[in-house]
C-alpha cells in the first residue's frame, strides 16, 4: 500500500511544471544519509517536540520493508513522541495525505494523533497494519503540522509508524502558501517600497 502512495507522490512530482507546483511531501527516505538510527533528531523537515521518535527501516527494526526509511513516533528512550514541521504555514485550507502504520509488532495497538488547524483527528492502528488517509485541515492563523504518537500500546519504546505526509493547498493548485518567514518578508518589502516613493513624492513637492 505504501509502495502505491509513494509511487503516486512521485508521479505527481514528476508531472508538475513552474506553473503548478506540486504538492509538499514530506518523507523520510533520505534522513540521515538513508542510515535508521534510534532517537533521531536531525529530521529535514521536523522537529522532536516531544519525547523521542526512532527512525527505522531499510533492514533495521523493518517491520514494513520496501517503504526505505519511516518513522516509529515512539522512541527508544521509553518516552512516547511527537515531530512538529519546521515550516509555519498561514491560514488557508489545505488537503493532507497521511499515510500510517500501527506498532512494528503483531498484537500491539497504538495511534497518532494529528494537531493542526480544524484537522486535529486520531488515528488508531494494529501491529503491522498499513492505511493511508485523507482530510482537509482550515487554518485561521499561522501553525505548524504536528503528529503525536497517542501512547496506546503499553510500551514506550513501540508506537504508531509514520511513512510520510502530503500537504496541498487546492485553492492554488500548488503545494502550499508561502511559509510565514517568506509572508512576512514580503510584507515589509512591500512597506519598503511604498514608504520610498512616499519620501520621493514629498521631496518633490
Amino acid at each position: 500500500m505504501k509502495k502505491a502512495f509513494f509511487a503516486a507522490a512521485m508521479l505527481v512530482l514528476g508531472a508538475a511544471t513552474s506553473a503548478e507546483a506540486s504538492p509538499t511531501y514530506l518523507s523520510f527516505g533520505s534522513e540521515n544519509g538513508g542510515v535508521p538510527q534510534l532517537n533521531y533528531y536531525g529530521f529535514a523537515n521536523f522537529n522532536v517536540s516531544v519525547g523521542s521518535v526512532d527512525l527505522i527501516g531499510n533492514g533495521y527494526f523493518d517491520a514494513y520493508p520496501g517503504n526505505g526509511l519511516y518513522v516509529d513516533l515512539a522512541g527508544s528512550t521509553n518516552q512516547f513522541g511527537a515531530i512538529t514541521t519546521k515550516t509555519v504555514y498561514g491560514p488557508g485550507t489545505y488537503d493532507i495525505g497521511l499515510s500510517l502504520g500501527g506498532p512494528i509488532y503483531n498484537g500491539i495497538t497504538d495511534g497518532a494523533a494529528v494537531s493542526w488547524g480544524t484537522g486535529s483527528k486520531t488515528f488508531i492502528l494494529n501491529g503491522l497494519q498499513e492505511a493511508d488517509y485523507n482530510f482537509t485541515v482550515k487554518l485561521t492563523q499561522p501553525e505548524a503540522f504536528t503528529i503525536a504518537d497517542m501512547g496506546l500500546s503499553g510500551n514506550t519504546d513501540i508506537g504508531a509508524t509514520l511513512f510520510g505526509i502530503q500537504i496541498t493547498d487546492p485553492r492554488r493548485g500548488e503545494s502550499v502558501p508561502e511559509p510565514l518567514t517568506v509572508s512576512l518578508f514580503g510584507a515589509g518589502l512591500a512597506g519598503a517600497v511604498a514608504m520610498r516613493r512616499r519620501r520621493k513624492k514629498a521631496m518633490a513637492g
